[in-house]
């Protein structure tokens, strides 16, 4: 009997064991300590059956077989998607070659007994893996260096007024971005400008010279500006003064500081000779500020402008003229067109002074007066008309006061046209007309 069949792995060996008879035989001798043994060695490079000869004590030849089967040792092959990571990162470990295989240490192992573990180590490590196949093994190992993440930094909060900025500075790291970066003045700097219109938190990320990155934040907190009110504009007479009042804020600075009481207090008195535009700048508690501004009209008196009088005869219309103020009342108002106009229709009955009333807005009240001369008309009579046979010589006499110039119509057919008495023979019915004038110019006729 030559024993049950083996198996060794290239390069090991195992012992035969022969028994049944008194003398043997192996053949063939290739890879055994000894062919005449009964328990030899056997070391062959291949896979080989060995066939045992046995003679008994009588001379009696018998055999057996028993075969040593070599398997190969495997060959493995390990590689890892990185050597060098960052710490926190994942590394892919691949391993081919073998049948099954077992990995140590476990940390920062996915599994231990698979081909592709996914490794997280906390720091540089070498990992071991054996490789098995029909119990033949092989052992390769691979190292990860662990590089530690930079220790980043964007530095305090911070806290600005609204419309302001403020400097980010991170550090750390070899190279940075930043965001959000719509209100940045630079995405990827290290010290950037920050004009965030609401409150806003700022992650940057940093990585050192290895590659690594870490993030840190920073929050710059935007306060809204105080509703800073300087009032309503106003009108301030020559010569006055008034109270300004500024509110929404804990302090105030007012600009320019000509003609005012106080240029810090919120309620400064102003007497400017001429109009100004106030500027004042108020701050709250927490130094946030805004302006506002208000303007002060100066009315200076101006001189008031009043027309001459006027001779007009009676029944006609002359124009009153009046500049200098902003509203006017001419007094008596009988016969006039608008009594508070500056330039009134006057059509008065007879002679009339007229006092004008006039207002510079609330400031200056100024007093004129002018007269209209009415003259009257003058009265001219040529008597009753008249019947006469025709060619006959007839004597016409304007009749009348305060006649200083006469015109009669038609010119052609009396003896005079300028005179106070003219003769006229017509031939055929006519109307005569004088036309006559006082020394003002108003005139009169008659037929």
């Amino acid at each position: 009997n030559a024993g049950t069949a083996k198996a060794i792995c290239a390069g090991s060996s195992t012992f035969l064991s022969a028994n049944g008879a008194a003398t043997y035989v192996w053949t063939p001798a290739t890879g055994l300590s000894c062919n005449n043994c009964a328990v030899p060695a056997a070391s062959p490079a291949t896979t080989t059956n060995y066939i045992l000869t046995g003679t008994d004590v009588n001379g009696c030849v018998n055999t057996d077989t028993v075969k040593v089967t070599v398997n190969p040792i495997p060959d493995i092959i390990v590689n890892s998607s990185a050597s060098v990571v960052c710490s926190g990162d994942n590394v892919q470990l691949n391993v081919s070659g073998a049948n099954t295989y077992q990995w140590t240490p476990i940390l920062g192992l996915s599994c231990n007994t698979c081909s592709n573990p996914v490794a997280t180590p906390p720091a540089t490590i070498t990992y071991y893996v054996v490789g098995n196949s029909n119990g033949c093994t092989d052992t390769e190992k691979v190292t990860i260096t662990v590089r530690p993440i930079p220790n980043i930094n964007a530095g305090p909060d911070k806290i600005i007024c609204e419309g302001n900025s403020d400097t980010l500075t991170a550090t750390g790291g070899v190279s940075y971005q930043w965001a959000p970066a719509s209100s940045l003045s630079c995405g990827n700097c290290a010290t950037t400008v920050a004009s965030p219109l609401t409150t806003t938190t700022y992650t940057v990320t940093g990585t050192d010279g290895d590659g690594c990155k870490a993030t840190d934040n920073v929050t710059v907190t935007v306060n809204p500006s105080p509703d800073i009110n300087a009032g309503e504009d106003k009108k301030l007479c020559s010569g006055s003064s008034v109270q300004l009042t500024a509110t929404g804020g804990v302090s105030y600075v007012w600009k320019p500081g000509t003609s005012l009481s106080c240029t810090n207090c919120p309620d400064p008195t102003a007497n400017p000779t001429a109009t100004i535009t106030y500027t004042v700048i108020g701050s709250d508690a927490i130094g946030c500020s805004d302006s506002d501004e208000v303007t002060i009209t100066v009315i200076d008196k101006e001189a008031l402008v009043i027309g001459p009088g006027d001779s007009i005869c009676k029944g006609e219309s002359t124009v009153l003229l009046a500049s200098g103020a902003s509203s006017y009342l001419w007094i008596p108002s009988a016969g006039l067109s608008d009594p508070t106009s500056p330039n009134p229709t006057a059509t008065p009955e007879a002679t009339t002074t007229y006092r004008l009333v006039a207002k510079q807005g609330d400031c200056f009240t100024d007093t004129a007066s002018v007269t209209v001369l009415v003259h009257d008309l003058p009265k001219v009579d040529l008597g009753p008309d008249r019947n006469i046979s025709g060619g006959s010589t007839i004597e016409l006499i304007a009749e009348g006061n305060e006649i200083v110039k006469y015109e009669w119509t038609p010119a052609n057919l009396v003896s005079c046209q300028d005179c106070k008495i003219v003769s006229t023979s017509p031939n055929k019915t006519t109307v005569y007309t004088v036309l006559v004038s006082n020394e003002f110019g108003c005139v009169a006729k008659d037929e």
